[in-house]
């Protein structure tokens, strides 16, 4: 997913901005948190920001 919204249209970033970033971590365990957020490419963990607010909370 990183790899393509490096040159995505923007109908494409709104796709995976609300289907993959913004659930990704939806119910997820601390421990899943920890492990998981910082091996997300810079670019997805900004879009999760951009529409939560902040970085996961473990």
């Amino acid at each position: 997913m990183a790899e393509k919204l490096v040159n995505a249209e923007a109908k494409v970033i709104e796709y995976i901005d609300v289907y993959y970033v913004e659930t990704l971590f939806w119910g997820a365990s601390s421990h899943t948190i920890a492990v998981g957020w910082p091996l997300m490419p810079d670019n997805l963990q900004k879009l999760y920001i951009n529409f939560h607010g902040k970085a996961p909370q473990n």
